[in-house]
């Protein structure tokens, strides 16, 4: 069939062309902005966290007191059997969130599964890829886990926020990098985890801040 498009005069054209340039560039500089303000509350907020804990002076534990933790599932297509099973990658933790666009699945047996999978209110880390960062799995349905990625099971629940933030404020003072492991591509290995230490404070401060 036959379409017929409205062509306006050249000059009109160009005329067109220069708003629409002129509100595309407003629109990038006020996204810039935008992510310059978010980047600035961000450096604001780690170096406030920061600041809490060199000022309280809290009082430090090893992880393995307070906290339990295991690596995921071995990828081996040539050795994997049982039931397909959905599971997370490193790619798929964000810091304090995941990234759910992309899962993967690969066979468990049912004693792998329980083995490799985190529930509600645990702490699911890369251990390479981007070591450290991590995000609190909430939902109320268990998701299983890669051997690239730790969980950490706290003893008790409420720290598991605390932890991540923590973590968090290391990796953005670059400090992070004094745990990691190997000279090309980098881990956070669970040896080293076991070592880290982490200011534990009262449940009270933690409700406060």
């Amino acid at each position: 069939f036959d379409l017929e498009i409205p062509l306006p005069p050249l000059a009109e054209q160009k005329r067109i062309v220069a708003l629409l340039d002129e509100a595309f560039a407003g629109i990038d500089e006020a996204k810039a902005k935008a992510e310059a303000s978010i980047q600035s509350l961000s450096t604001l907020v780690v170096s406030e966290f920061q600041s809490l804990v060199d000022e309280k002076g809290f009082e430090r534990k090893r992880l393995p007191e307070l906290a339990s933790h295991t690596l995921g599932k071995m990828l081996d297509k040539k050795k994997n059997t049982g039931t397909s099973r959905p599971y997370l990658r490193n790619v798929n933790v964000r810091w304090f969130e995941f990234d759910l666009s992309d899962i993967h699945q690969m066979p468990m047996r049912d004693e792998e599964a329980i083995r490799c999978q985190a529930r509600k209110g645990d702490v699911l880390m890369c251990e390479g890829g981007y070591p450290g960062r991590c995000a609190i799995w909430r939902s109320d349905e268990p998701v299983f886990f890669q051997k690239a990625l730790h969980r950490i099971r706290f003893n008790e629940m409420w720290m598991a926020e605390w932890f991540v933030n923590y973590i968090h404020s290391l990796d953005s003072s670059g400090k992070i990098s004094e745990f990691f492991t190997g000279t090309g591509i980098q881990h956070l290995t669970g040896e080293t985890l076991s070592k880290l230490e982490i200011p534990v404070p009262p449940k009270s401060e933690i409700e406060a801040y």
